[in-house]
Protein backbone atom coordinates (compact mmCIF):
# COMPACT_ATOMS: atom_id res chain seq x y z
CA UNK A 1 0.00 0.00 0.00
CA UNK A 2 2.51 2.43 0.68
CA UNK A 3 4.88 1.87 -2.25
CA UNK A 4 1.56 2.69 -4.40
CA UNK A 5 1.08 6.15 -2.49
CA UNK A 6 4.68 6.81 -3.11
CA UNK A 7 4.19 6.16 -6.62
CA UNK A 8 1.09 8.29 -6.67
CA UNK A 9 3.01 10.82 -4.81
CA UNK A 10 5.91 11.11 -7.64
CA UNK A 11 4.09 10.38 -10.42
CA UNK A 12 0.72 12.79 -9.87
CA UNK A 13 2.97 16.03 -9.76
CA UNK A 14 5.01 15.32 -12.26
CA UNK A 15 1.58 14.58 -14.33
CA UNK A 16 -0.03 18.01 -12.94
CA UNK A 17 2.68 19.60 -13.96
CA UNK A 18 2.42 18.05 -17.66
CA UNK A 19 -1.21 19.53 -17.97
CA UNK A 20 -1.01 22.97 -16.12
CA UNK A 21 -0.51 24.54 -19.40
CA UNK A 22 -1.15 28.35 -18.87
CA UNK A 23 -1.76 29.00 -22.79
CA UNK A 24 -3.71 26.22 -23.58
CA UNK A 25 -5.19 24.71 -20.26
CA UNK A 26 -4.90 20.68 -19.37
CA UNK A 27 -4.62 18.21 -22.48
CA UNK A 28 -1.86 18.02 -25.10
CA UNK A 29 -1.19 21.14 -27.34
CA UNK A 30 -2.88 21.05 -31.26
CA UNK A 31 -1.37 19.44 -34.00
CA UNK A 32 -1.93 22.85 -35.53
CA UNK A 33 0.73 24.45 -32.13
CA UNK A 34 2.88 21.72 -32.10
CA UNK A 35 3.31 21.99 -36.10
CA UNK A 36 3.90 25.61 -36.12
CA UNK A 37 6.17 25.87 -32.82
CA UNK A 38 8.62 23.57 -34.85
CA UNK A 39 8.30 25.39 -37.90
CA UNK A 40 9.41 28.51 -36.08
CA UNK A 41 12.95 29.10 -35.89
CA UNK A 42 15.08 29.27 -32.83
CA UNK A 43 15.85 32.68 -32.44
CA UNK A 44 18.98 31.54 -30.21
CA UNK A 45 20.05 29.80 -33.81
CA UNK A 46 18.95 31.53 -36.22
CA UNK A 47 18.63 35.05 -34.89
CA UNK A 48 16.18 37.77 -36.09
CA UNK A 49 17.76 39.87 -39.06
CA UNK A 50 17.73 43.35 -39.91
CA UNK A 51 18.47 45.14 -43.59
CA UNK A 52 22.18 46.56 -43.11
CA UNK A 53 24.88 47.52 -46.22
CA UNK A 54 25.53 45.93 -49.07
CA UNK A 55 22.70 43.57 -49.26
CA UNK A 56 23.63 42.04 -46.01
CA UNK A 57 20.96 41.22 -43.02
CA UNK A 58 22.30 41.82 -40.02
CA UNK A 59 21.55 39.31 -36.93
CA UNK A 60 20.17 40.99 -34.32
CA UNK A 61 20.90 39.77 -30.31
CA UNK A 62 23.01 36.69 -31.98
CA UNK A 63 24.01 35.24 -28.43
CA UNK A 64 28.49 34.40 -28.26
CA UNK A 65 29.05 30.52 -28.49
CA UNK A 66 31.35 29.09 -26.50
CA UNK A 67 32.70 25.36 -25.99
CA UNK A 68 30.75 25.70 -22.64
CA UNK A 69 27.72 26.68 -23.93
CA UNK A 70 27.92 24.44 -27.11
CA UNK A 71 28.63 21.30 -24.87
CA UNK A 72 26.42 18.18 -25.55
CA UNK A 73 24.66 20.06 -28.42
CA UNK A 74 23.64 19.10 -31.27
CA UNK A 75 22.38 21.42 -34.05
CA UNK A 76 22.38 20.22 -37.61
CA UNK A 77 21.63 20.98 -40.89
CA UNK A 78 18.53 22.44 -41.74
CA UNK A 79 19.40 25.96 -41.97
CA UNK A 80 22.68 28.19 -42.59
CA UNK A 81 23.06 29.32 -38.75
CA UNK A 82 22.57 25.33 -37.73
CA UNK A 83 25.19 24.13 -40.43
CA UNK A 84 27.71 26.57 -39.22
CA UNK A 85 26.80 26.18 -35.38
CA UNK A 86 27.23 22.63 -36.06
CA UNK A 87 30.70 22.60 -37.78
CA UNK A 88 32.26 25.29 -35.36
CA UNK A 89 30.53 23.35 -32.02
CA UNK A 90 31.90 20.28 -33.17
CA UNK A 91 35.16 21.93 -33.82
CA UNK A 92 35.25 23.68 -30.18
CA UNK A 93 34.75 20.14 -29.21
CA UNK A 94 37.28 18.78 -30.15
CA UNK A 95 35.07 16.20 -32.66
CA UNK A 96 35.33 15.10 -35.94
CA UNK A 97 31.15 15.46 -35.95
CA UNK A 98 32.09 18.56 -38.08
CA UNK A 99 32.42 16.83 -41.41
CA UNK A 100 28.91 15.94 -41.45
CA UNK A 101 28.04 19.35 -42.72
CA UNK A 102 30.65 19.79 -45.43
CA UNK A 103 30.26 19.28 -49.06
CA UNK A 104 30.94 15.87 -50.42
CA UNK A 105 33.64 15.75 -51.85
CA UNK A 106 35.24 18.61 -50.53
CA UNK A 107 37.48 20.40 -52.59
CA UNK A 108 40.62 20.94 -52.44
CA UNK A 109 40.43 24.47 -51.03
CA UNK A 110 38.37 23.49 -48.56
CA UNK A 111 40.45 20.61 -46.88
CA UNK A 112 43.62 23.04 -47.32
CA UNK A 113 41.35 25.39 -44.98
CA UNK A 114 40.17 22.29 -42.80
CA UNK A 115 43.80 20.89 -42.55
CA UNK A 116 44.61 24.78 -41.24
CA UNK A 117 41.86 24.59 -38.84
CA UNK A 118 43.46 21.45 -37.38
CA UNK A 119 45.83 23.67 -35.74
CA UNK A 120 43.50 25.95 -34.31
CA UNK A 121 41.61 26.04 -31.04
CA UNK A 122 37.95 27.87 -31.02
CA UNK A 123 37.31 29.52 -28.30
CA UNK A 124 34.03 32.41 -29.70
CA UNK A 125 31.70 32.08 -32.22
CA UNK A 126 28.87 34.38 -32.98
CA UNK A 127 26.83 35.13 -35.75
CA UNK A 128 27.31 38.10 -37.83
CA UNK A 129 25.06 38.63 -40.94
CA UNK A 130 23.99 37.23 -44.16
CA UNK A 131 24.25 37.18 -47.99
CA UNK A 132 22.89 35.46 -50.78
CA UNK A 133 25.69 34.70 -53.34
CA UNK A 134 23.60 33.45 -56.05
CA UNK A 135 23.25 30.01 -57.45
CA UNK A 136 22.01 28.43 -53.85
CA UNK A 137 24.67 29.51 -52.32
CA UNK A 138 24.72 31.69 -49.29
CA UNK A 139 27.49 33.87 -47.28
CA UNK A 140 27.30 33.55 -43.29
CA UNK A 141 29.63 36.12 -42.08
CA UNK A 142 30.70 35.00 -38.53
CA UNK A 143 32.84 36.44 -35.57
CA UNK A 144 35.34 34.36 -34.47
CA UNK A 145 37.86 33.91 -31.60
CA UNK A 146 40.66 31.19 -32.05
CA UNK A 147 44.00 30.34 -30.11
CA UNK A 148 46.69 29.62 -32.54
CA UNK A 149 50.02 28.11 -31.70
CA UNK A 150 48.96 30.04 -28.04
CA UNK A 151 48.42 33.61 -29.12
CA UNK A 152 44.61 34.42 -29.30
CA UNK A 153 42.97 36.02 -32.39
CA UNK A 154 39.62 37.33 -33.64
CA UNK A 155 37.74 39.05 -36.07
CA UNK A 156 35.27 39.11 -38.97
CA UNK A 157 35.22 36.48 -41.99
CA UNK A 158 32.88 34.79 -43.94
CA UNK A 159 31.68 31.02 -44.30
CA UNK A 160 30.01 29.75 -47.89
CA UNK A 161 27.16 27.53 -47.37
CA UNK A 162 25.13 25.36 -50.30
CA UNK A 163 21.72 24.29 -49.86
CA UNK A 164 21.85 21.09 -51.24
CA UNK A 165 19.37 18.25 -51.07
CA UNK A 166 16.84 19.84 -48.53
CA UNK A 167 20.06 20.43 -45.98
CA UNK A 168 22.80 23.48 -45.79
CA UNK A 169 26.45 22.21 -46.58
CA UNK A 170 29.59 24.06 -45.93
CA UNK A 171 31.27 25.23 -49.23
CA UNK A 172 34.59 27.27 -47.61
CA UNK A 173 35.70 28.36 -44.01
CA UNK A 174 37.60 31.05 -42.74
CA UNK A 175 41.50 30.87 -42.22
Amino acid sequence: MSRVFLLLFLVAPIHWLGCARSDQGPGPASPMQTESARLAPDPELVPPTQEGDDGWLLYLGAPTWTPQRVAGRHFGDASPEEAVLHYFACRMQGAECFREVLVSPASERLTRKLAIHDQWRFLELRLVARQDAGDGELWLKVYLRVSIDGQEDGGEDEVTLLEQDGRWVILSVPT
